[in-house]
C-alpha cells in the first residue's frame, strides 16, 4: 500500500510541475480559465478624471458610514479623510482610516464641488470647470521685465 501511495504522490509531483506544451494555463494536472479582475480587486480602485469640463475622483469608501468620512477644502486641495476605531467581524475586531488629498486644476470652479455617495460605497467628488466667457476677446497684459545683476558673493575674489 505505502509503494502505490508513493507512486501516486510522485505522478501528482510530476503532474503539478510539467505543462503540456508550456501550457501557462494547465496547472497541477487541470487546465485552469484565467479569471478577470476580482471584484473586490475592482473596488480597491481610485478614479480620477480632469476634461476640459470637469474635475471628477471616485474613491471607495464602503468600509466607512457617512458619519465617519470628512471632506474638506482647502484652498486649491481637497481632502477625503475617514477613519471608524475597532470594529468586531468575524475575524475579531479592525479599525480603519485612510487620507486622501487632490490638488485641483486652477481652472476649477471651487464654489460649485459637490461630492456624493453611492448605496454600494463609492464616494464621487466633482467640480465643473470656469469657462471663459464666450465671445470676450483677449487682452494680453504685458509684464515690465527688470534685469538686475548679481549681487557679488562676500569673500569672494575675481575668478581666475
Amino acid at each position: 500500500m505505502e509503494d502505490r501511495m508513493r507512486s501516486m504522490r510522485a505522478a501528482m509531483a510530476e503532474r503539478s510541475q510539467s505543462s503540456p506544451g508550456g501550457d501557462p494555463n494547465y496547472i497541477r494536472g487541470y487546465y485552469v480559465t484565467p479569471m478577470p479582475e476580482s471584484r473586490v480587486y475592482q473596488r480597491q480602485k481610485t478614479r480620477q478624471e480632469d476634461t476640459k469640463d470637469m474635475f471628477r475622483v471616485m474613491l471607495d469608501v464602503h468600509h466607512f458610514t457617512p458619519e465617519e468620512i470628512e471632506v474638506k477644502l482647502t484652498e486649491n486641495k481637497i481632502s477625503v479623510h475617514a477613519k471608524h476605531e475597532d470594529k468586531e467581524d468575524e475575524h475579531g475586531f479592525v479599525s480603519r482610516e485612510f487620507t486622501r488629498q487632490y490638488i485641483l486644476p486652477p481652472d476649477t470652479d471651487l464654489d460649485q464641488i459637490k461630492s456624493h455617495l453611492s448605496k454600494d460605497g463609492i464616494m464621487t467628488l466633482e467640480a465643473p470647470k470656469l469657462k471663459a466667457v464666450e465671445g470676450q476677446e483677449e487682452i494680453p497684459i504685458p509684464i515690465p521685465i527688470k534685469r538686475e545683476e548679481p549681487k557679488p558673493v562676500e569673500g569672494a575674489g575675481p575668478a581666475e
